[in-house]
């Protein structure tokens, strides 16, 4: 379930059968990124934006792509240093209309390649595209050039593991250069 409620970005079932193709751009505003930011648990939402089509292929089965753009912040993994990440991606989904389509046997060409969801009564293109940058958003960000030192735990007075210098694979990296 998507943090923001937006009823510009649900289509109907009923509007779908008045036009055979629904285009969408949309601009998220301060509030709605701010939601966001909550919701993903990340730095900052900076911008976020998308470009959408909803078209009816044939037999009420429907195509929905996006192209969606956002920049976002996140603290980085090893500093925890602001790491501002660019994200472009496309999102492409289907769906089919009724729900036969997907128990019968019958192939359609191309789209049952693809995942096919049922669409009851609307579809929330805005959870679509939360779902999406969501899957996106780097688990693990990392500031350029930052590395990875090692710690060291130990109770005080005693002196910290150290890697031995002569182990067996020393030997393997001899013979490498």
């Amino acid at each position: 379930m998507t943090p923001i409620d937006s009823t510009d970005l649900v289509i109907s079932s009923k509007d779908l059968i008045k036009s055979r193709n629904h285009y969408i751009n949309y601009v998220y505003s301060e509030e709605e990124k701010s939601k966001l930011t909550n919701t993903l648990d990340i730095g900052k939402v900076i911008s976020l934006s998308f470009e959408s089509t909803l078209s009816q292929n044939r037999n009420e089965n429907y195509r929905f792509l996006a192209s969606v753009s956002a920049i976002i912040v996140q603290n980085c993994i090893i500093t925890l240093a602001p790491v501002k990440t660019k994200l472009n991606f496309t999102v492409e989904r289907h769906y089919c209309v009724r729900n036969s389509v997907l128990n019968s046997k019958i192939t359609i060409p191309n789209i049952l390649k693809e995942e096919v969801e049922y669409l009851e009564k609307t579809l929330d293109v805005n959870e679509v595209i939360f779902e999406a940058l969501s899957l996106e958003i780097p688990d693990y960000p990392r500031r350029k050039n930052a590395q990875f030192k090692g710690i060291s735990v130990t109770q005080n007075g005693l002196k910290p593991l150290e890697e031995p210098e002569d182990n067996p694979f020393s030997a393997l990296k001899d013979l490498i250069s």
